[in-house]
């Protein structure tokens, strides 16, 4: 019990508490935030709306979980976050059970405390984003059908294989709601490495091979997918026609798995996602190379649970190799058996002798400390965006690393997972609150604020400035304006409409715009304003803080 306890505190520290803080982002969580807000305003909860139009890009479960939110304690950043990081909590604790029921106790704690202090997962959770929801959909998913499908430990007689089976089922159409045939495909995948590696080992051993559970259970589990999954797609197809299911299982689908539509191959980068996606402890990495050497060479062969935990990791991963369509949050799916694998190598190794595991842990302070040496770096650029607490919070980052450093040292050994476990999560906190969080209501708040006090105003304008997320402060139809062939052009046709409208532009860009209309605007209000996008390219703040990412922008009127 106090094991769950311990974590739950952990988790709620790093993914829950705070989380409505800071505005939505300029990115893609702008797009769930405002839809949930516009599914709120409209009553339409069938059909997705982002910018008062249809959004049919994505499925509609994350959107009913937020504007469902929105219903019960209004609408805010905090609101908008919840689930996604809830899902992060709930991916903690699969760690914890998977680890626990398959290896340990110890080992199950070590892989919760693993996920609950991932430096690529726990930012992400902290947007209103379905892919962390996903992910745990899909790791509930493989982890009871595994427990239905296969000999893994504690399936046997005190949990019936049929309940798992349904459970996976239940599961697998929740992501199928929430984010598409992904959360169908990747579990198959799974499903079928697993099953396979069964054959064989049947075949070798001359045992029979059978697919458990009876096929009364495999009907049951078809009949729950299909009731849960597929009644909201026959009801936006016949909202939105028949062209709906081309365009979003293959459009959207199959095109941005096989096509150059949205993106350019680069699967090979999943590898360096990886690593800093679950650093500081994927630094424990290194105690991997011996055994895969061992493997690769038929010197030794996996343990049934360490090659569950292999394929359940991988098989996502070559999937996601192979895809044109990337983006880093896809490897989320991964994270929950990479950190079992993680914490069975470190309660392996975190006794005995030799330099090696105190040299790794060392390394995971040493990048701690490196990434506070770049905030500091970065605080000229981090305070003209109204970050006021960088200083201190990258002091303190950097402290935090030197005590990893110290204890990986001069302590002794089975001190050094506790107090990375605790400064990693310091990290993050110390980040959260002191550098990602505004002293100061966020510019895009500001402007928002004023175009709401102003109820003539139809519709307002970003120019250049605040991404996709000034709908969500304004409440009106925006107009964004980026394409910088056409940005200015876009602008002053916006401006020349008859009816009253606001615009937030660069300011760098409105003399060219009053050259063109031949007059001069007052301006309502100007912000300082950097885009909190670069936030998932870290390097354009931190490696290259150029002053110029801070923009000044102004809001202007055309009456």
């Amino acid at each position: 019990m106090w094991m769950r306890a311990a974590l739950l505190a952990l988790c709620l520290a790093t993914f829950v508490a705070g989380i409505g803080r800071s505005a939505i982002q300029d990115a893609d969580e702008a797009y769930y935030a405002e839809a949930g807000r516009e599914m709120v305003v409209s009553g339409d909860w069938i059909t997705p709306h982002y910018n008062f139009e249809p959004r049919l890009q994505k499925p509609v479960f994350f959107y009913w979980l937020v504007a469902g939110t929105y219903r019960v304690v209004g609408v805010s950043e905090w609101a908008a976050r919840l689930w996604s990081a809830l899902a992060g909590v709930g991916l903690a604790f699969l760690a914890f059970d998977v680890g626990r029921r398959w290896v340990n106790a110890p080992v199950g704690l070590l892989a919760g405390v693993i996920v609950g202090t991932s430096f690529g997962l726990v930012p992400l959770a902290r947007q209103s984003l379905p892919d962390v929801p996903l992910a745990f959909f899909i790791t509930l998913t493989i982890w009871a059908g595994i427990e239905a499908l296969a000999d893994a430990p504690a399936s046997g007689a005190t949990v019936r294989r049929g309940s798992w089976l349904l459970l996976s089922a239940l599961s697998m159409a929740l992501g199928t709601l929430t984010k598409g045939p992904v959360a169908i495909a990747l579990p198959g995948l799974v499903f079928a490495v697993l099953l396979a590696r069964e054959w064989l080992g049947a075949r070798r051993d001359g045992r029979r091979f059978a697919i458990r559970p009876s096929l009364g259970w495999w009907i049951a589990a078809a009949v729950l997918f299909l009731v849960v999954a597929v009644p909201w797609y026959v009801a936006v197809t016949r909202a939105q026609g028949i062209g709906y299911l081309r365009q979003f299982f293959v459009g959207e689908n199959v095109d941005r798995f096989a096509t150059a539509r949205y993106n350019t191959w680069r699967g090979w980068r999943y590898v360096p996602i990886v690593i800093g996606g679950l650093l500081p402890w994927s630094v424990f990495g290194v105690f991997w190379l011996r055994p895969l050497r061992d493997v690769v060479t038929r010197r030794r062969r996996l343990s049934d649970v360490d090659a569950r935990l292999v394929a359940w990791a991988f098989a996502p991963l070559a999937f996601f190799f192979v895809s044109v369509g990337s983006q880093p949050r896809y490897i989320v799916p991964c994270l929950v058996p990479l950190a079992v694998l993680l914490a069975r190598t470190i309660a392996r190794h975190a006794t005995g002798r030799g330099g090696v595991f105190a040299a790794a842990g060392a390394t995971g302070g040493a990048l701690i400390t490196v990434f506070g040496v770049l905030l500091l770096r970065a605080r000229p650029l981090l305070e003209a965006a109204g970050a006021g607490g960088a200083w201190t919070g990258a002091l303190a980052i950097v402290a935090v690393g030197v005590v990893v450093l110290a204890v990986a040292w001069f302590a002794p050994r089975r001190m050094l997972v506790p107090v990375l476990a605790v400064c990693a999560a310091s990290a993050l906190v110390i980040f959260d609150r002191t550098v990602a969080t505004t002293s100061r209501p966020a510019p895009v708040e500001v402007v928002g604020a004023i175009v709401r006090a102003h109820p003539e105003v139809s519709a307002a304008c970003a120019c250049g400035a605040f991404g996709r997320s000034l709908n969500f402060y304004t409440h009106v139809k925006t107009v964004f304006a980026y394409d910088t062939e056409r940005t200015d052009a876009d602008v002053v046709a916006f401006l020349r409409q008859p009816d009253p409208v606001l615009a937030a532009v660069d300011a760098s860009l409105l003399p060219g715009v009053e050259r063109t209309l031949g007059r001069t605007f007052p301006r309502l209000v100007e912000v300082a304003y950097l885009d909190t996008s670069i936030w998932q390219r870290p390097g354009d703040a931190l490696l290259t803080p150029d002053p110029s990412l801070v923009k000044r922008v102004a809001l202007i009127s055309n009456k």
